[in-house]
């Protein structure tokens, strides 16, 4: 059977797709499906995660703390000792002039009461590691937690979850009373 000649120049059309045409077309099909599934989720997870806002809490609250509510403004990532005391809710003698005021720890670093927070303050007193500091009232000092003295601890809040993956930690290193110590700011 003989092909007539319009079938003879269908066979020689140039334009054909060929194996590489596909090829090309499947892998450019294959790229974008690709992207698509890599993006689009961390595209969309600011609006499906709750824990940015955490973040943002806890490094303003960390660094509004070391900037002037518990230092003066003139000397911020200094903390004043007395200032530190009545923050953490120990009795001091005198009324020190700090940047706070409130009764509940929202209340004093200003944020809703709804926002579940932890405030700790540590530091190498003793030169056996950092642990948590304390105010000692009789000697009206900053002391280790281990010393005998030790009447009120730096730290207030709730206690963080178990579940470290809820919980947002922002920190800061300082100067209190001539020796480095370390804030953290725990928000879940």
């Amino acid at each position: 059977m003989s092909l007539r000649p319009e079938d003879r120049a269908l066979r020689r059309d140039p334009r054909a797709q060929t194996t590489i045409d596909f090829a090309i077309g499947a892998g450019v099909f294959l790229l974008t499906v690709a992207f698509v599934v890599a993006f689009v989720p961390s595209m969309l997870a600011p609006f499906a995660d709750g824990g940015q806002e955490d973040t943002v809490v806890a490094d303003r609250v960390a660094s509004n703390l070391v900037g002037g509510t518990l230092s003066a403004p003139g000397t911020p990532y200094r903390v004043d000792g007395e200032c530190a005391a009545v923050f953490f809710d120990a009795p001091v003698a005198s009324d020190p002039d700090c940047g706070f005021d409130g009764t509940s720890l929202n209340e004093r670093v200003g944020v809703a009461a709804d926002v579940r927070l932890n405030v700790t303050l540590d530091g190498d007193w003793t030169g056996d590691g950092v642990e948590r500091l304390c105010w000692d009232e009789n000697e009206r000092r900053v002391v280790a937690a281990s010393a005998s003295g030790c009447d009120h601890r730096f730290e207030d809040g709730d206690t963080p979850p178990t579940d470290t993956n809820s919980v947002v930690v922002a920190w800061r290193t300082v100067s209190f009373a001539g020796d480095p110590a370390q804030l953290e700011v725990r928000v879940w």
